[in-house]
């Protein structure tokens, strides 16, 4: 699914070669509307064990993330050929 913001990202594209005022110019139309914060975690994954991975994940880690205060994203990605997960989560303030 293309978000308003995607598409106005699209619409406008910001060079390599921009200067750091032309960067923000253009960043400004998918900034998020105030600061934001994120966590980085990593963790090895037991593939022969994915899919009870996948239900405590399901189950009890994303209900519990999505709880916190100020959550705003999560994203999860795993690498099978390194067997690490990786979730990237933000949050409207460190707190």
């Amino acid at each position: 699914m293309e978000s308003v913001c995607d598409r106005a990202c699209l619409a406008r594209p910001v060079s390599a070669g921009a200067s750091v005022a032309e960067r923000r110019n253009g960043a400004n139309l998918c900034a998020m509307p105030g600061a934001t914060h994120a966590v980085v975690a990593m963790f090895d994954t037991d593939l022969d064990r994915e899919a009870e991975q996948l239900i405590g994940l399901d189950r009890f880690t994303v209900p519990g993330v999505r709880s916190s205060a100020g959550f705003v994203s999560g994203h999860w990605a795993l690498d099978r050929m390194t067997s690490v997960s990786v979730a990237f989560i933000t949050f409207d303030s460190w707190r």
